[in-house]
């Protein structure tokens, strides 16, 4: 069965159909290999604790800015590669300052 998600990152938004259960990290692995619009992503990953995105499309976490993901515009407690995603599920990408 497929679901229905969409990306945003800063200007640009994804629509992608995907199987079920899937995280929002294999979707980003999917867009990389498949999508239209470019999207490229640097991660690194961290046993037990899963991927940290390091740059999203050429911008680099710097300077105390990190990509931060949201999910259904609520920031997201849970990493991009433990997030089960469900049909219709909106995932951004924010740029932010961390505090």
């Amino acid at each position: 069965q497929k679901i229905s998600v969409r990306l945003t990152v800063g200007d640009n938004t994804y629509q992608v159909y995907i199987s079920k259960d899937l995280t929002v990290y294999d979707v980003m692995t999917y867009l990389s290999a498949s999508s239209v619009k470019p999207f490229i992503f640097e991660s690194e990953n961290y046993p037990g604790l899963g991927y940290f995105i390091k740059s999203i499309n050429g911008i680099k976490n710097a300077d105390g800015y990190y990509w931060t993901l949201y999910v259904n515009g609520k920031y997201s407690t849970v990493g991009a590669s433990d997030y089960k995603l469900s049909n219709g599920d909106k995932i951004d990408w924010k740029y932010e300052k961390n505090l």
